[in-house]
């Protein structure tokens, strides 16, 4: 696996990826903040502290709609009715699950990349096994996308939340930290390491 990680940066580890990498970054940047302003808030960004209780808020929110089981001709009628004024997107729940299936997706491929790209550049082989950190928040970020994408389409917020379903955000955010501390230290370590030498 390290190996593996380690060939794949150190092939990408070029001028025309980083830029690559970095206008996706931005069009991820921008779709976040539109869906903040469609949604007002979502459970992704909370850090270190989402609690199912917020979950269940932010899900059961009556802006978002609620997963249909059925319809009926009752249903139907008040679909033909509801000319008067536009109705709450029922669009939310199902635009937040599309966001996260794909904007949410490419997002943390995306800066996993970018924080092994400077981990490599920061410690080179010999740090390498700090490649796993990237690696696993990407892996908590998508297993989080998971979570919230299913309960987006299918929860009643009749029943509560287990707690497993917040344990990637927790995860995630609490490595993303790890990966911040290991960045500022390689980072002063580098820099003490050039001025060293160029000191006479």
């Amino acid at each position: 696996m390290l190996n593996f990680l380690e060939r794949f940066i150190r092939s990408h580890l070029n001028t025309w990826a980083i830029c690559m990498l970095t206008i996706a970054l931005v069009g991820c940047v921008v779709e976040f903040r539109m869906r903040r302003t469609i949604l007002k808030s979502v459970p992704d960004g909370q850090m270190f502290n989402l609690s199912t209780e917020q979950l269940k808020k932010f899900i059961c929110d009556p802006r978002k709609c609620k997963p249909e089981t059925k319809t009926s001709s009752e249903t139907l009628a008040k679909r033909q009715d509801s000319t008067k004024e536009p109705p709450t997107p029922q669009c939310a729940r199902r635009y937040y699950a599309a966001t996260e299936a794909t904007t949410d997706v490419a997002f943390p491929l995306v800066y996993g990349t970018f924080i092994g790209m400077l981990f490599w550049w920061l410690y080179g082989h010999a740090g390498r096994a700090l490649l796993l950190i990237p690696l696993a928040i990407v892996a908590a970020d998508l297993t989080e996308n998971i979570t919230f994408i299913w309960l987006a389409l299918t929860f009643d917020c009749e029943t509560t939340i287990s707690e497993w379903a917040v344990w990637p955000n927790l995860i995630k955010w609490r490595l993303v930290l790890l990966a911040v501390l290991t960045a500022v230290y390689g980072l002063t370590r580098k820099l003490g390491a050039a001025s060293s030498t160029s000191s006479p």
